[in-house]
């Protein structure tokens, strides 16, 4: 109990400390044209080894909450982000809020800009890891849905284009589209070539991987 109760207050100032950074970064960025946010990530992503979110500016809740527009545009009334990156959050959502989340990062993202955004993938050819990550699942009690790469679009409207990045079919196949997976275009751990639960012959997991193009 004790422990759970440190975790929860060095996370509660963590959390903090990473909205201030988030507004003075905002606020005194210098190259407006170039704004790249990690949207739910602030806290848990800190976890994640060995990677390097320089030049991102980190989000959380509550302060930066997706279903919530006016809160989002307190930060970003006279700016706009030229890359947002979701890696598993769209899962925590149903369909209506995913899709009004999309409708309110679309307020913030540039024309040309891109949504990259990862979710567990519907149509994984490992039973194992469907078990894990379904909606309440071993690994997903807090997972509202399991997107494939036919129901991802439900989300976004007429105006993105979609680029599948890697993803699986109905019949299981895996396809890969050769994509920049690195740190200026927005890294995707849960991937085929960067999940360490993968080799060079077995998928054991990998991610519904697309980017969302404004184009309009």
């Amino acid at each position: 109990m004790i422990k759970s109760n440190i975790k929860y207050i060095l996370m509660h100032i963590l959390n903090k400390i990473n909205y201030i950074i988030f507004f003075l970064r905002l606020k005194f960025n210098s190259k407006p044209e170039d704004i790249k946010i990690v949207i739910g990530s602030s806290a848990h992503k800190v976890g994640f080894r060995n990677i390097n979110y320089k030049g991102w500016l980190m989000t959380d809740l509550p302060w930066f909450d997706i279903q919530d527009l006016n809160k989002m545009l307190k930060f970003f009334s006279n700016k706009k982000a030229s890359i947002i990156l979701a890696e598993h959050v769209f899962e925590h959502l149903d369909i209506e809020e995913g899709y009004k989340a999309i409708k309110n990062l679309k307020q913030i993202l540039c024309k040309n800009g891109k949504i990259r955004l990862a979710v567990p993938d519907g149509y994984h050819s490992n039973q194992d890891y469907i078990t894990m990550v379904k909606p309440h699942g071993s690994g997903g009690a807090e997972h509202k849905i399991l997107y494939n790469y036919k129901s991802i679009k439900q989300i976004f409207d007429k105006d993105f284009e979609i680029r599948y990045l890697e993803y699986f079919d109905e019949r299981k196949n895996f396809i890969y589209n050769d994509w920049q997976n690195d740190y200026e275009s927005g890294y995707i751990k849960r991937s085929r070539h960067t999940d360490y639960r993968n080799d060079e012959n077995t998928i054991n997991y990998s991610s519904l991987i697309i980017d969302a193009i404004l184009k309009n």
